[in-house]
C-alpha cells in the first residue's frame, strides 16, 4: 500500500511526477491520482482567464465516471478549437455556440 493509500496525501516525489505529466499535456489536462477530488492537494498554476471545473461536475458529465467526464470535456475543447480556428486569417472566427451544443447535449 502506498503512502497515498494510507493517508490521502501523495507519497514523496509523487506530486512532482503527476504535475510534470499534467504540464506535459500527456494526460489531456485531466489531473488524476491525488486524493478524493475535493481535498485540494494540487497546487495549480493557472493563466489569466483559465477556468477549473470541479471534480463533481466532471464526474456528473460522465454519468458518475470522472474518466468519461474528462473525455467529454476534452472532446468539447477539441471541437471548439477546431471550429474557432476554421476561419482564414483574413476572416473573423465563427460565433461560439453553447457549451451544451459542443458536448452534444443540445441542438
Amino acid at each position: 500500500m502506498s503512502d497515498q493509500d494510507r493517508s490521502g496525501v501523495p507519497a514523496e516525489g509523487e506530486m512532482d511526477a503527476l504535475f510534470n505529466t499534467y504540464m506535459s499535456g500527456r494526460d489531456n489536462g485531466h489531473v488524476k491520482g491525488l486524493g478524493d477530488g475535493q481535498d485540494d492537494l494540487v497546487d495549480a498554476k493557472l493563466a489569466v482567464d483559465e477556468f477549473v471545473i470541479p471534480a463533481d461536475v466532471v464526474s456528473a458529465l460522465g454519468s458518475g465516471s470522472s474518466e468519461a467526464g474528462a473525455k467529454a470535456l476534452h472532446d468539447m475543447l477539441q471541437k471548439i478549437r477546431t471550429e474557432y480556428r476554421s476561419a482564414t486569417p483574413d476572416k473573423l472566427p465563427p460565433k461560439a455556440r453553447s457549451p451544451l451544443q459542443y458536448l452534444g447535449q443540445e441542438e
